[in-house]
């Protein structure tokens, strides 16, 4: 990536995009690798793509709100309070990748595998065989 000085500053930047990177992201991204990711929101404005322009920047604000410590987005929440009830080998690294799960990917789909996941996975480590597919084992 070039460094922000090159990005392009001149000509018309009165599109609500551009106004948004300029004058509210740019003023309040402080997380490691933002300016990195300014820049691929910039471009994805230029290039019209217009899904990966709402992935980059859901993933530039929740960046930056993990980075502050504000964790009030319905996933992190719920994350959190699922993070206090586990207790199994490895519960930590997968709180981890579901946090990098909600901070790149706008939709539900992925993360909520990854919850109920670690649901199954504590279940299982205090011995609970409730669920439907081990009571069928059993």
């Amino acid at each position: 990536m070039s460094s922000p000085g090159e990005w392009v500053k001149s000509g018309d930047r009165s599109h609500p995009n551009l106004k948004l990177i300029d004058e509210v992201l740019r003023h309040r991204s402080t997380y490691p690798g933002h300016e990195d990711d300014l820049q691929k929101l910039e471009s994805y404005h230029f290039s019209g793509d217009k899904f990966y322009f709402e992935q980059t920047l859901h993933k530039i604000r929740e960046s930056q709100n993990i980075s502050t410590g504000k964790r009030s987005h319905d996933r992190m929440v719920k994350l959190d309070a699922l993070r206090k009830t586990l207790s199994y080998d490895g519960h930590k690294k997968d709180c981890k990748k579901a946090e990098k799960e909600h901070v790149n990917n706008v939709h539900d789909y992925d993360f909520n595998r990854m919850i109920e996941g670690m649901k199954r996975k504590q279940a299982m480590y205090i011995g609970d065989r409730t669920h439907e597919h081990l009571q069928f084992l059993d």
